[in-house]
């Protein structure tokens, strides 16, 4: 495809220290509350987990049937005691991030529905070669006839790791012509579920690699994988 490029709340109480979940308040306040290690009661929009509008989210009683986690381990909050975010909790923010993330953890929760506020939690999605690191998009400049000279400017799947310059021999001298997000994908449908999922334009969807884009001014190679999330056809 050819490339067209134009220029809740958190409340704060006294507590003794506790380590278990309060219940819920009710449906109706759809808050969930519990005291966290410091013995600062935080409270939170709740998640329903069921039909008919369950504002339960995890279960005193691990034996009552309701696949619920039990209210104050990792499986109920990653924030926990034990938990993958155990220690570094001190906002409402990484509670919320961590509840989320226990469902990733244990309950299989896929990638492409985990909130993108929280998605900084995530392990990274793809290791480099030696599986030490995450993933990280080629370096240099990019240039193919009759396209833009372009480079990557941030980590894979984040929104705006991409420019297209004014220049077009391989120099990446010009001005910004167009700052755009790129992602990794095995398919061209899989970029696209990325690219919306990331609020990124899907005009164009297309393999950096398919369209020229092989090796940069430093040598290093394109990877096949790689695709741009472009807002024109």
């Amino acid at each position: 495809m050819k490339r067209v490029t134009l220029g809740i709340m958190l409340l704060l109480a006294g507590a003794g220290l506790m380590t278990f979940a309060l219940p819920a308040i009710s449906a109706q306040d759809n808050a969930t509350c519990y005291v966290d290690p410091s013995g600062q009661i935080v409270c939170q929009e709740a998640v329903s987990t069921g039909g008919g509008g369950n504002a339960n989210t995890c279960t005193t009683d691990p034996e009552d049937g309701s696949g619920l986690p039990e209210c104050g381990t990792p499986k109920d909050n990653e924030c926990y005691p034990g938990g993958a975010l155990a220690g570094k909790c001190d906002s409402e923010w990484h509670w919320k991030g961590g509840w989320w993330l226990a469902r990733y953890n244990h309950f299989g929760l896929n990638r492409a529905d985990f909130p993108l506020e929280f998605i900084s939690l995530l392990p990274p999605e793809f290791l480099d070669e030696d599986g030490a690191g995450p993933r990280s998009f080629p370096n240099g400049c990019f240039d193919t006839v009759p396209y833009p000279d372009m480079m990557f400017i941030g980590p894979p799947d984040t929104v705006g790791n991409s420019l297209d310059l004014t220049s077009t021999d391989g120099s990446c001298s010009g001005g910004i012509q167009l700052v755009y997000t790129s992602v990794i994908a095995s398919s061209q449908p899989e970029a696209v579920a990325k690219c919306t999922a990331l609020g990124a334009p899907t005009v164009s969807v297309d393999s950096f690699r398919a369209n020229g884009y092989i090796t940069s001014s430093t040598g290093a190679a394109m990877p096949p994988d790689v695709y741009w999330c472009f807002p024109y056809a």
